[in-house]
């Protein structure tokens, strides 16, 4: 890991080539990673510069401070010879003064060149820090951003699957229902013919001649009783006639 690691760093610093961006499209946390990184060392950098420029503005003032003091020490020294009347004297540590004037003024302007530039280097570090700081925060939104954009596209794409599931649930349904309307149109045309075949048979039967029918009245009557029926009268009308007549 921390072969390819090293590696990774290494092209990744290589932005000649677009190498950086290709590893940003391939990989972007671990592209992220990388940059955050990169920065990191940056502002590493530039904090240990600013501790060194504070020791050197501290050494500066430090020896700015000690010289001015001793400057001041000659002049006020002098002013108290003066006072005390001794002239000659006085201007002794005035020309001691006077030949340490450049050498303080010297002092002076190092120690300001070096407190200018501890406090541009403490604005630098604050600054990059600072951007450090944001590009975190921008970076995690637009990871954030990215994670929910990816939710959303898998959501889509189980919503898509739910919807092919119950389209092909609803084709096999409609498949069903077809056949059901098969088997129903199928039993009535069955119900059709077998009420067709009971018909006929009604209409064949009240017209089919009796095959059981006897001329002799005696089998006749014989067979219309076992048949449950009243035999039909064989009589003549003089045989009626004479019968009724033969009764009053």
């Amino acid at each position: 890991m921390g072969y390819f690691f090293d590696v990774g760093k290494k092209l990744f610093k290589d932005t000649r080539n677009g190498v950086k961006e290709v590893i940003a499209t391939w990989d972007p946390e671990f592209a992220t990673d990388l940059e955050i990184e990169q920065m990191e060392k940056e502002f590493d950098k530039i904090n240990a510069e600013v501790t060194r420029a504070k020791i050197e503005m501290g050494r500066e003032v430090s020896e700015y401070r000690e010289k001015r003091f001793c400057y001041d020490q000659l002049l006020a020294s002098a002013k108290l010879l003066q006072d005390q009347g001794k002239a000659d004297k006085a201007m002794i540590q005035v020309s001691r003064a006077e030949e340490m004037l450049p050498e303080v003024e010297r002092e002076k302007a190092e120690a300001e060149e070096a407190t200018q530039y501890f406090v541009e280097m403490q604005k630098e570090l604050n600054a990059f820090g600072k951007k450090i700081a944001d590009g975190k925060q921008m970076i995690e939104s637009k990871r954030r951003q990215a994670e929910m954009a990816k939710l959303k596209a898998e959501r889509e794409e189980r919503k898509a699957q739910n919807s092919r599931v119950l389209a092909g649930l609803k084709e096999r349904t409609s498949g069903m229902a077809s056949l059901a309307q098969i088997y129903d149109k199928q039993r009535l045309e069955a119900e059709r013919k077998a009420d067709s075949s009971k018909r006929k048979a009604e209409v064949f039967a009240a017209v089919a001649p009796d095959q059981c029918r006897e001329e002799d009245p005696d089998i006749a009557a014989a067979m219309a009783e076992a048949k449950g029926q009243t035999p039909k009268s064989t009589e003549t009308f003089e045989e009626k006639m004479a019968r009724l007549k033969g009764r009053g």
